[in-house]
């Protein structure tokens, strides 16, 4: 048998050299149209979600309130890699603009394409294992679990989770034109995929892993040499994905914080992730919006999860004929799927907790592969046609079950107040939570929830300048103005650090509310006459003259402040602030894309989102978009 040589785009010679292999790869017959039923699941189960709401966790910022989407050219800034927060998926946010231009914020609409797309993702998983050689009941097993198994839900109710859904349609098309391509050999096939490969990328850089699972088929399955089924996808793996990982890390040190274990606890914590998304896959019991972090340490409880890896990974090589290369498959698919986000690698989530069901997505069909494989075999000593009944009714059940529980769960994400409750139930101390959920009280105006949320916030963080900020507004609204300036001047003093010039703004209200701002001008003329340089005092007084209507005097303070301090974006997207409290909407929209440019090369990605997010609120006509 000789073997076939492979480089770029597969010839006409890949499908007869290996007559064997090309049997493996081969889908059994009558695969009927049973994936007709996997969209309806989804369906069913995702029905009791629509009408769901912002949950203000990052789908404010890909959809509700991103700048990019309200304009010609937004769509087009959305594919500069120039945003560390939104981060680069540019495809994905090319077609939130596409909605956008339809309906809007609306949040049903976007709940709508994602439960579209969702149902997309089960056919096409059912489709690509049937492809791989799995009988039409196994696919139709792994498909439906993956269609209703609850903790696929964030990945569906979650507006913002958009970039996992698309990425993973594109990546499912790409794989299953791939096989084609290598299985028969035709060239025009294999572009397609290349091309499909590259838009999963565009979606999501982590897609990235289904172009390891394709090479994996490839040489397990039609048991090609290795670099043989490397070679063909190597130009989109190290050109394409290689270039996206980059922008990603960049993005990622400009956020300059580690949030992964220490070096060497990492592997620890990552075997320990591993065998979570495996215990919540096959038993979904306990499953929790956000879940508690975990003190890893190098003892035995975590050692044993390492260990347990390495002896599964050394067990499934060894049985590796006996278990079957489908299986093998699957098994690495999972893995590999999931490695990116096990705690090896540090990004964001990690600061809020060490694992997330969103995560299971693209890498839920290899384990319920292995499940309805498995159930295969269990079945068999019933007799072959008993064994069909038992399989249909444990995947009857099971499916009845996860999409009971799916539906119940995807009402998690009605609302703000809904999301974050949910989350701080089962964290207590998740104080971001307990910080989304008191505004979420304070833009429903029930000010008595919102002042217990943010008190219980002090007892951890007496010196946040937002959360005395945020009780001053509140106690205003409570007809307590004299309580509320204590809490202004508190969050005014400690606002420059929090980047929080609005305290500064709610404190001078609030004088002038009780007639002291005449006074408080008075103070900080004086003292600015003693000390000129003083730029805070300085901020301050200009603060209080826009406040009181004596808008050219601040401007005037203004313009020493920027003269003095041209490259300090952090104190150009205060003043950026003052000017709007000022009425100067165009000069503010200029001093934030000064501070803007600042903010990308010396400033923290979160002082760049702060300032965009500012930016969007503005009058179209000073921004000049």
């Amino acid at each position: 048998m000789s073997e076939t040589k492979s480089s770029g785009a597969p010839s006409q010679a890949a499908a007869g050299s290996h007559a064997r292999p090309a049997q493996i790869g081969k889908p059994p017959p009558n695969g009927g149209r049973l994936w007709l039923i996997l969209p309806l699941l989804v369906v069913a189960a995702y029905a009791p979600g629509i009408g769901n709401d912002y949950v203000v966790w990052d789908d404010d910022i890909y959809i509700r309130d991103n700048p990019y989407l309200r304009s010609i050219g937004g769509l087009a800034r959305i594919w500069i890699p120039s945003d560390p927060v939104r981060k680069y998926y540019p495809l994905t946010y090319t077609l939130h603009w596409a909605e956008f231009q339809l309906w809007g914020t609306w949040p049903t609409g976007y709940y709508l394409v994602n439960v579209g797309l969702h149902a997309v993702n089960a056919v096409l998983v059912f489709l690509l294992l049937r492809a791989l050689g799995a009988g039409s009941g196994g696919a139709l097993l792994a498909g439906a679990l993956f269609a209703v198994h609850p903790m696929q839900a964030p990945s569906v109710a979650w507006l913002a989770a958009r970039k996992t859904l698309l990425s993973t349609t594109l990546a499912l098309l790409a794989f299953l034109v791939y096989w084609r391509a290598r299985r028969a050999g035709q060239v025009r096939w294999a572009y397609l995929a290349y091309a499909l490969f590259a838009a999963a990328l565009l979606s999501k850089c982590a897609a990235i892993t289904f172009l390891g699972s394709a090479i994996l088929a490839d040489w397990l399955l039609l048991r090609r040499r290795l670099w043989d089924a490397v070679a063909p996808l190597a130009p989109v793996l190290v050109g394409v994905g290689g270039c996206l990982m980059y922008i990603d890390s960049l993005f990622e040190r400009t956020v300059g914080t580690c949030f992964a274990e220490p070096l060497p606890l990492r592997p620890l914590a990552a075997s320990a992730a591993f065998w979570f998304y495996t215990g919540k896959l096959l038993w979904p019991a306990g499953l929790a919006l956000i879940y508690p972090p975990w003190t890893v340490s190098v003892s035995l409880m975590w050692l044993l999860p390492l260990i347990a890896l390495v002896a599964g990974a050394l067990g499934v090589w060894v049985l590796r004929r006996r278990i079957g290369a489908l299986a093998v498959w699957g098994a690495i698919h999972f893995f590999l799927t999931l490695l990116p986000i096990l705690g090896l690698l540090s990004f964001g989530y990690l600061k809020h907790s060490p694992v997330g069901d969103q995560y299971v997505y693209a890498a839920a069909p290899g384990l319920f592969l292995l499940v309805a494989l498995g159930l295969a075999r269990l079945t068999r000593w019933v007799g072959r046609e008993k064994a069909h009944f038992v399989q249909l009714a444990v995947g009857v059940a099971a499916v009845a079950a996860l999409g009971w529980l799916t539906g119940n769960r995807t009402l998690q994400w009605r609302g703000q107040e809904e999301f974050w409750s949910s989350a701080i139930a089962d964290y207590p101390d998740f104080a971001f939570g307990r910080r989304r959920l008191a505004d979420a009280y304070l833009d429903r105006r029930q000010w008595a929830e919102a002042l217990r949320e943010y008190t219980r916030l002090l007892q951890d963080d007496p010196d946040d300048a937002e959360v005395h900020n945020n009780i001053g507004l509140v106690l205003n609204r409570l007809g307590r103005p004299a309580e509320a300036l204590e809490r202004f001047r508190i969050a005014a003093a400690h606002a420059v650090e929090d980047n929080l010039p609005e305290a500064q703004t709610n404190l001078a209200a609030t004088q002038k509310k009780l007639g002291l701002l005449p006074a408080e001008i008075t103070r900080l003329t004086a003292a600015l006459a003693s000390q000129p340089d003083d730029r805070e005092t300085r901020y301050a007084l200009a603060m209080a003259l826009a406040v009181d209507g004596q808008s050219a005097q601040a401007v005037q303070h203004v313009r020493y402040l920027v003269r003095d301090n041209p490259d300090d974006p952090q104190l150009l997207y205060r003043v950026a602030f003052l000017l709007r409290i000022a009425g100067q909407d165009a000069a503010a929209a200029d001093t934030y894309r000064r501070a803007a440019e600042l903010a990308r090369t010396k400033g923290p990605a979160e002082l760049w989102y702060m300032i965009n997010r500012e930016m969007a609120e503005l009058p179209a006509s000073a921004v000049g978009d």
